[in-house]
């Protein structure tokens, strides 16, 4: 793993944006990006994008044994049922995603993520490829992306960035009495 001073180094003393190295920073520290477009390939390369995603990805061998020992994939509600839909995404999660994007792209770049070492891009995390490639090799893993073509985050809500603001949520409607005698002490 990189260490985070090295990362801290980087954004400040050359103030480059970690998303994509010609895009400049769009405010309060947060690279800018820039629209995906999709690149137009030829059959061979649409064999070669889903060869590389049935013979590198450890994951989708994982998934195939998965699947055939358990069945499909289930996910818990938060009625704590559990349905093969997928839950909608938690607005704070998205938002925290959002926030932490340039350290963690940073991170993946700079030791985190093996197969970017070895082929300088990742179909997994969308390093150095197109979006359509990013996207193809998530439904084939039975994922979703986290942003859309744009690199905005699906699902953002710009009012639900912060938990301990919003009157609605569970710390300040049911722990907010304990917590406060705790802070009060």
């Amino acid at each position: 793993m990189p260490k985070l001073s090295r990362y801290l180094g980087s954004r400040n003393e050359t103030n480059v944006s970690l998303i994509d190295r010609n895009v400049p920073e769009s405010g309060h520290g947060v690279p800018a990006i820039q629209s995906r477009k999709e690149i137009p390939r030829s059959e061979q390369e649409d064999r070669e994008v889903r060869g590389r995603v049935d013979e590198d990805s450890r994951l989708a061998d994982v998934l195939r044994k998965r699947v055939k020992d358990y069945g499909e994939r289930q996910y818990r509600w938060d009625d704590g049922t559990m349905r093969s839909s997928r839950p909608p995404r938690n607005p704070y999660a998205v938002a925290s995603r959002q926030s932490w994007r340039s350290l963690v792209r940073f991170c993946r770049e700079h030791g985190g993520d093996r197969e970017f070492e070895k082929k300088k891009e990742s179909l997994r995390y969308g390093l150095s490829v197109s979006y359509g490639d990013h996207v193809e090799h998530l439904r084939g893993l039975g994922l979703a992306p986290e942003t859309d073509d744009a690199g905005h985050f699906i699902d953002f809500d710009s009012n639900k960035t912060n938990p301990l603001q919003d009157k609605d949520h569970a710390f300040n409607s049911f722990y907010h009495s304990e917590a406060k005698y705790l802070f009060d002490m």
